[in-house]
């Protein structure tokens, strides 16, 4: 095989795994996202569901402090749309590195077909 080819190769594998790897991160990122968006609305509703005379605590750190009501539900609001907003932002982040992935993986099979020696070596185990 040639340096050319062989160069090629190897940027190509390196360009695949840094994209598996950033789509990964990506997608465990939107699922904690989600499960706080999903904790947030949660919260939400059962602070709808108390009267606003109720003592009620939020968490700071490890600890809790007193929070008027009105302004805990403020809060949680403004928390719910920036996760939403944040939300779309990884949608569209892993839209972008999939239709990167797939056009990685495309040259790589163009690469291959165009490589017999390439093929050779993937089909031979590597030899």
């Amino acid at each position: 095989m040639d340096e050319k080819t062989e160069k090629e190769w190897q940027e190509l594998q390196g360009k695949v795994l840094d994209n598996q790897g950033k789509l990964k991160a990506v997608i465990s990122g939107i699922r904690a996202k989600q499960g706080e968006k999903k904790r947030n609305e949660l919260t939400e509703q059962e602070l709808a569901e108390l009267p606003d005379n109720t003592v009620v605590y939020k968490s700071l750190g490890r600890a809790f402090v007193y929070a008027p009501k009105p302004k805990l539900q403020e809060e949680m609001s403004s928390s719910a749309t920036s996760l939403g907003e944040e939300l779309t932002k990884m949608e569209s982040t892993k839209t972008y590195l999939e239709r990167q992935q797939t056009e990685l993986e495309n040259d790589v099979k163009e690469l291959i077909q165009n490589s017999p020696f390439l093929k050779a070596r993937i089909v031979g185990g590597g030899r």
